[in-house]
């Protein structure tokens, strides 16, 4: 019998919990993953987009039946004395990841990773699932074509918060690249993530 793992999330996440969940689920011989969220509010678009199809959305904090705690960002006053880890996906705000939790911590291997609050917390590598549909290959194209899927926009130029991720300094970038006629920009906005990895998949060097 698999052992279950509550994953568990207060904020959509950019889907980041489902998808380890439809990971887990699909590759997995020894867990199977549900996600739980105490907050129906919780669950945002993302929750029902095609990757998500297959993945058990609880509205809940009862952890009777589980074998692990999963939890991301915070454990928002939740106790359990059965195996917990906490997987920190954001910057350290007040309010929206708990860093003293009670338990093992990891932290995304992204730029949070380079955070002074993170500092000394080891560091866990996004899950990919290379074998679906999204990730196959589709280089057909006769000219070079970029691909960039801001998760955050910001009207400021040269803002170094935790998020600033230079949005408008990269567009900046693209722009100028646009007089070449054998380069295509391809902005990625306002699609589910599966859309999102699809086109990512056509961009390419171009054809000899």
């Amino acid at each position: 019998m698999k052992k279950r793992v509550a994953q568990i999330k207060f904020s959509p996440m950019a889907g980041a919990p489902n998808y380890l969940c439809k990971c887990i689920n699909k590759y997995s011989d020894e867990f199977e993953a549900v996600l739980l969220s105490p907050e129906e509010n919780t669950f945002g678009e993302e929750d029902k987009s095609a990757v998500d199809k297959n993945i058990p959305l609880i509205i809940s904090s009862d952890l009777s039946g589980f074998d692990f705690v999963h939890f991301h960002n915070r454990c928002g006053g939740i106790k359990t004395d059965i195996p917990k880890l906490i997987h920190y996906h954001s910057p350290p705000y007040p309010g929206t990841v708990e860093l003293n939790f009670d338990g093992q911590k990891v932290v995304e291997a992204q730029y949070q990773a380079t955070l002074p609050e993170y500092r000394g917390i080891k560091r866990a590598k996004n899950i990919i699932d290379f074998y679906s549909d999204e990730y196959k290959e589709n280089y057909d194209y006769p000219k070079i074509r970029i691909g960039f899927s801001p998760s955050m926009r910001r009207d400021g130029r040269g803002e170094r918060g935790y998020e600033s991720k230079g949005y408008l300094e990269t567009l900046d970038v693209l722009n100028n690249l646009k007089k070449y006629k054998d380069i295509e920009i391809d902005i990625i906005e306002g699609v589910n993530i599966v859309e999102c990895i699809k086109r990512k998949s056509e961009c390419c060097k171009g054809n000899p």
